[in-house]
């Protein structure tokens, strides 16, 4: 009998212990693992676990990763900036509490002999896989002044499942994607490709970014749990882009290598670094005030698309977010 209330007791004390240690539920949507290799790594390497932090990486609708923080799956969750902000015009909850890439990431390419600049792309079908990056060519399009409405728009898109696969088999020769994503898109062909990318005064608008419930805040704790999460997260990052083949040869699963090859990986993660700008050595997730107005701007400016008609008044943003 005094066994079994031993058994008991200690049952208790392990219970209390688990409860104790804080849990993070975070939606990653990408299926890609290179796109999210620093959190991966992190966890893999127990990072979190090392202090204290229960991570728990979770699967979620992945075309639309807001939907978690509204049904209280998750509370962390990527996304990019426009769409979050026009989805936030609606629903004021959410904040972005992180800012991943700190420049317009996304990119046209096109193969080559053919289209030498935007213009040339007047009648030509462009294709895209995200909406994301649809909507951010929109943005930037519009911005420009290039024009995407009526019977017969100057510019179209057209959505396949696999860019690079439409670009092998000659049913696409120009395509949306992020910066990241042309090393696995191209590696599926053997063309040569040029690329047209924006900038912040051409209309680009900063990607990337995790989010959080405006209520979650309240909580102290929470915040602090968030705060340890980017600061291993970031350490995360650093160590993954500082040993990139590490990454490809001993944290990323076998299924993954069978379809991604080693120089693919490296130079995606390459992409990612430049992305992410850790060379400005900023801490994990802050960004300038600058490339979020240029951001809002670019889409107050390109209402149609960006369905964002005023600036956030809420706790979209941050303080603590942005730097001078």
């Amino acid at each position: 009998m005094k066994i079994i209330c031993l058994f008991f007791v200690f049952l208790a004390f392990s219970v209390n212990i688990l409860n104790a240690i804080p849990i993070l539920r975070v939606f990653l949507p990408s299926q890609n693992p290179i796109e999210k290799a620093g959190f991966i790594l992190a966890q893999k390497k127990k990072l979190y676990a090392e202090k204290n932090l229960n991570v728990n990486f979770i699967e979620a609708n992945q075309e639309d990763p807001l939907t978690a923080l509204d049904y209280g799956l998750a509370d962390i969750v990527q996304e990019s900036l426009p769409i979050a902000l026009a989805k936030g015009a609606k629903n004021p909850a959410y904040t972005l509490y992180a800012q991943l890439y700190q420049m317009p990431t996304t990119t046209i390419a096109c193969i080559k002999p053919g289209v030498e600049d935007l213009q040339q792309l007047a009648g030509k079908n462009i294709g895209y896989s995200s909406p994301k990056d649809l909507l951010n060519t929109q943005i930037w399009f519009a911005y420009t002044g290039f024009n995407m409405e009526g019977a017969n728009p100057l510019y179209k898109f057209e959505r396949f499942d696999n860019l690079g696969e439409a670009f092998s088999r000659g049913k696409l020769s120009c395509g949306v994607m992020e910066r990241h994503q042309v090393p696995l898109v191209t590696a599926k062909t053997t063309s040569q490709f040029s690329f047209f990318s924006p900038t912040f005064e051409q209309g680009g608008v900063l990607s990337e970014g995790l989010y959080i419930n405006e209520t979650s805040l309240q909580s102290p704790d929470f915040k602090s749990n968030l705060e340890l999460f980017l600061k291993i997260s970031e350490a995360g990052w650093r160590y993954c882009f500082e040993h990139k083949e590490e990454f490809y040869m001993q944290i990323l699963d076998q299924k993954f290598k069978d379809i991604i090859p080693l120089e693919v990986a490296l130079r995606t993660l390459s992409l990612i670094e430049e992305n992410f700008d850790f060379k400005a050595q900023i801490p994990f997730g802050l960004v300038s005030k600058t490339k979020i107005n240029y951001t809002v701007i670019n889409m107050l400016k390109t209402q149609n698309y960006s369905q964002l008609s005023d600036y956030p008044k809420n706790s979209f943003f941050l303080n603590e977010l942005i730097s001078n």
